[in-house]
């Protein structure tokens, strides 16, 4: 199934949602993410998209898996991390993916304003 615009900006509503249980069930060792082996860092992401597959019936784990892997190397930040780890930890902004907004104008809005009516 090919991801639509709708789509993407669905499942980066629910990432910002979902940030904090993302955060609470991600095996930090010694409550350090600097520090996690590679190992927990993939549990950690096997996790986060679980989460979002509840979220987002339509999609599977490992198509949102292979979905944020392909946001983040496409549209983050370019700082040599190949995992989306930040990603799933920190959200969908415009620091986690700072070129998105050039490809899809006014995500940011539309995820935002999302994210405010949920917050209401």
């Amino acid at each position: 199934m090919a991801w639509s615009d709708e789509d993407i900006q669905r499942l980066l509503f629910f990432l910002n949602i979902s940030v904090g249980r993302i955060r609470e069930s991600w095996p930090f060792e010694d409550n350090s993410f600097e520090n996690s082996s590679r190992r927990d860092r993939a549990v950690g992401i096997s996790r986060a998209c679980d989460c979002l597959a509840e979220l987002l019936p339509a999609f599977s784990a490992t198509q949102i898996k292979k979905k944020m892997r392909a946001l983040w190397q496409n549209y983050g930040p370019n700082d040599g991390n190949r995992e989306p780890d930040n990603l799933f930890l920190q959200g969908a902004w415009t620091n986690t993916l700072p070129h998105l907004g050039m490809e899809l104008p006014g995500i940011w809005n539309r995820v935002n304003q999302d994210v405010d009516l949920y917050r209401e």
